[in-house]
């Protein structure tokens, strides 16, 4: 998970219930969307395959 889809959610699957169909989301709990410092903290994966926090990888 990257750091927008930390924030924005990203879809990891379906739930069915009867004849209806949800998308399942994944993302941060409400308080750390709401940090910056906490989005800049998001672990993100190198092609290299380290991890590092997003603010590391900012142009």
């Amino acid at each position: 998970m990257n750091a927008v889809s930390s924030v924005a959610g990203h879809a990891v699957g379906e739930v069915f219930e009867g004849q209806r169909r949800f998308t399942l989301q994944v993302r941060l709990a409400k308080s750390p969307r709401r940090d910056i410092e906490a989005i800049r903290n998001v672990p993100i994966r190198t092609p290299a395959g380290t991890t590092v926090p997003s603010a590391s990888s900012q142009r």
